[in-house]
């Protein structure tokens, strides 16, 4: 199939990568005219194991394109994954400025090229974002032309250092829709027997990776301050942690799991802010999660003082 990519980032990069890897011819899209550039000379515009020698493969392959023009690569592809940015504003609100402003862009294209076309989110969003926010950018834009447009939500779960194994291996593909089970998504997306394909609403598949994320953030603060307790008390870390991961009864899974540094990066805080302000919204309490991001600041400023 002739996917696009929109958003040349940490996620856009990696299912470039992987989806040409698997074969299928890959168009990039960013409004960075050096990170189109890299890509359409087969470099990563990322650091991150095994991906820069699949964009090269691809390119040897006739696989991999790249273009700043919006227009050129929707009218080359049958499907665009958006993998733009969703930052935290000051409050802990998304900002969905640039997944809006590229969702109305393809929206035009889709307009002035009459065509049918399938829009798969994958940028991180509070629940009801793809209804209440883009699916109406698109309804606005093609009016009765609009059932020509599929709209799906995939969250990604990938990790740093290890999105592609995480790609390749991860233990579900979570895919959001209207109704149904889209051909086209199944088609890209179950390269694998062993990674069952769950369909769901789209309000679940948006939320579920802020429960993830959610709780790997509290796996984290929750050792770093019980060992922060223990160590207060001459306690042989790495045995107790070792044994503590020994008990594999209860579901204890080891990542995220080992004392270490305080939880950082582009997800996980932002993600913790989003959830918080979520149930603030729907005014619902939440002590521990909220208690989560002033542990882990606090760990900061520990290891800042030191």
């Amino acid at each position: 199939m002739k996917i696009a990519v929109f958003g040349l980032g940490y996620v856009g990069v990696v299912n470039l990568a992987c989806l040409s890897h698997l074969g299928h011819e890959m168009w990039g899209c960013d409004i960075k005219s050096q990170k189109v550039d890299s890509v359409k000379a087969g470099r990563s515009p990322i650091f991150e194991p095994r991906v820069a020698e699949m964009l090269e493969e691809a390119l040897n392959k006739g696989l991999l394109f790249a273009s700043s023009d919006a227009m050129e690569v929707v009218s080359k592809t049958d499907m665009a994954l958006i993998c733009v940015g969703t930052p935290s504003r000051s409050d802990g609100t998304v900002n969905l400025d640039f997944a809006l402003n590229t969702a109305s862009e393809i929206a035009r294209c889709l307009k002035a090229l009459n065509k049918s076309y399938d829009v798969v989110f994958r940028s991180t969003i509070p629940p009801g974002t793809v209804e209440n926010s883009f699916i109406p950018v698109f309804k606005k834009e093609l009016g009765h032309d609009f059932s020509r447009v599929n709209i799906s939500f995939l969250p990604e779960f990938l990790r740093e250092g290890s999105a592609v194994k995480d790609f390749f291996q991860c233990s579900r593909i979570v895919i959001g829709c209207n109704s149904g089970e889209p051909a086209a998504l199944k088609e890209v997306f179950g390269y694998s027997a062993d990674i069952p394909l769950v369909f769901t609403d789209l309000r679940t598949a948006e939320f579920v990776k802020y429960v993830d994320n959610a709780f790997h953030a509290a796996k984290i603060a929750f050792v770093n301050e019980a060992y922060s307790v223990g160590s207060a008390y001459d306690v042989d870390i790495e045995t107790a942690n070792r044994i503590f991961l020994m008990d594999k009864h209860l579901n204890v899974a080891e990542t995220y799991l080992r004392p270490g540094l305080p939880f950082g990066g582009s997800c996980l805080p932002k993600d913790m802010r989003a959830i918080t302000h979520l149930a603030d919204k729907a005014n619902v309490e939440v002590p521990v999660l909220r208690s989560i991001l002033e542990s882990n600041m606090k760990g900061l400023r520990n290891l800042v003082t030191r």
